[in-house]
């Protein structure tokens, strides 16, 4: 071919594209075989033998000349990993996607650890003493004796079954907004899948009855309450009826016996906790200090004003209750001992003498008689009876021997309260398999609806006496 023809060619390559080299190839071959051309000829063999292509003018370094002649293939579009530029193939390397990129391949999302099994992870001794301690400090942080608060908050919560929950609302649960606050810090760090609410508040209770005397200790030895369902607010729980501060000694014995199937003795040693309580106005409407005089003691000096101390009388201050001494004023000592009328029905029985307001119509004691025996002096049988009658005094409950007996033993109401007091916190659970071991058991089921609560005979349930 002449070098002008090959000249032409080079340029026509150029024009239509690196496929057309080959072409160009081809017609040397043809050239050198003797088989002459014209350029017009040259030129419509490589018209005919390319397939239309964009008009893509690059520049002279960019071609390249295969030295064989190879079929042309169509061009692939452009992709992450080869980017075509004209005639000049480049291969870059992978492209990392952008961690917002919303190609990119989704990505696990950072989980805590999987739920404890109570089962294969049972709560420890060293667990429950942990929390101890953190209730421990609690109270003695506090600016008030918060120890019987605690107490009290166990009994309320478990009347209708250990849930971890109070109502409010009603007025019989006026002020256990002190102890369930100052707990929540210690719920919120150590509730668990395992120990719930409801355990801790029990733990507390336990606690409370721990620190104010040194004769029992009081061990956390179950486990697996249940919180009460359906609220978010514990202050916001189901509503249970409390029993009243008004009953006579019947009412109280069948509210305790309905409710926890406790017996006569276990009643009379359970109101024993009356000896760390307060009285506060504002919550039940009573006025006065409390029930003994050392409030942050649990000891059986509330059965010894009961029984022998003081002379009791009745007087209306909000609400009728009762107060030791020679008085009979009416007016209401605010600094003085008192007592309720369910506390005067473990030693009196006023069946049938209490009005719907509170006021009982029988007396204490005869007038200037001796001390607290149901009919006054000596005498026997009729005679004592007849004066009894004569002078309106209340004769003698049928629980009077048991407060008797934790009169003069403290030991022996210590060792009543502390069992009847477990059994209190665990009211709604099943625990006839026993606990045998160090560490707290746990136990299975719900709380039981709370038992219907009998008033005795003065029909008013919204009171406070625990």
């Amino acid at each position: 071919m002449p070098i002008s023809t090959k000249f032409v060619a080079i340029l026509l390559a150029l024009a239509v594209g690196p496929s057309a080299v080959s072409v160009v190839a081809q017609a040397q071959d043809d050239a050198s075989n003797a088989t002459a051309m014209t350029l017009n000829e040259t030129m419509m063999m490589m018209i005919m033998t390319e397939s239309p292509t964009e008009e893509v003018i690059p520049s002279e370094e960019s071609i390249q000349v295969e030295d064989e002649v190879t079929t042309p293939a169509p061009t692939p579009p452009p992709t992450d990993a080869a980017m075509s530029f004209g005639s000049v193939s480049m291969t870059l390397p992978p492209r990392t996607p952008s961690p917002t990129s919303s190609s990119s391949q989704p990505t696990s999302q950072p989980t805590g650890p999987p739920p404890r099994s109570c089962s294969t992870t049972p709560v420890t001794q060293t667990e429950i003493q942990t929390i101890r301690q953190a209730i421990e400090t609690v109270i003695d942080n506090a600016n008030v004796n918060m120890a019987p608060k605690f107490v009290r908050l166990g009994f309320h919560d478990c009347v209708g079954g250990c849930d971890g929950c109070v109502d409010m609302s009603d007025p019989e649960n006026a002020g256990l907004e002190v102890p369930i606050q100052a707990l929540q810090e210690v719920v919120t760090t150590h509730e668990n899948e395992c120990i719930s609410r409801a355990d801790i508040w029990a733990l507390a209770a336990l606690v409370g009855a721990d620190v104010t005397q040194s004769q029992e200790d009081f061990d956390m030895v179950w486990v697996g309450r249940q919180n009460c369902a359906g609220v978010t607010d514990p202050m916001s729980g189901p509503v249970i009826q409390m029993p009243s501060a008004d009953m006579d000694i019947h009412g109280l014995l069948g509210f305790f016996n309905d409710e926890f199937g406790f017996d006569a003795r276990q009643t009379v040693a359970l109101m024993g906790a009356h000896s760390i309580g307060k009285v506060d106005e504002d919550n039940s409407g009573f006025v006065g200090r409390g029930w003994d005089d050392d409030e942050e003691e649990l000891d059986n000096d509330y059965y010894q004003q009961l029984q022998d101390n003081v002379r009791w009388n009745q007087v209306n201050a909000n609400r009728f209750q009762w107060e030791g001494g020679d008085g009979g004023s009416g007016d209401a000592d605010e600094d003085g001992i008192i007592m309720l009328n369910v506390d005067i029905a473990l030693v009196r029985d006023f069946s049938g003498d209490m009005g719907s307001d509170g006021r009982v119509n029988c007396r204490f004691r005869n007038g200037g008689g001796g001390g607290g025996g149901g009919g006054g002096g000596g005498g026997g049988g009729n005679n004592r009876f007849v004066r009894a009658l004569q002078n309106n005094v209340c004769p003698n409950s049928s629980t009077r021997s048991i407060v008797e007996d934790y009169q003069d033993s403290n030991s022996q109401f210590l060792s009543d309260f502390h069992d009847v007091f477990n059994r209190l916190l665990v009211h709604g659970y099943d625990t006839s398999s026993g606990c045998s071991t160090t560490d707290p058991c746990r136990f299975a089921g719900v709380p039981q609806e709370g038992a219907q609560v009998s008033v005795g005979r003065s029909g008013n349930p919204d009171d406070i006496f625990f």
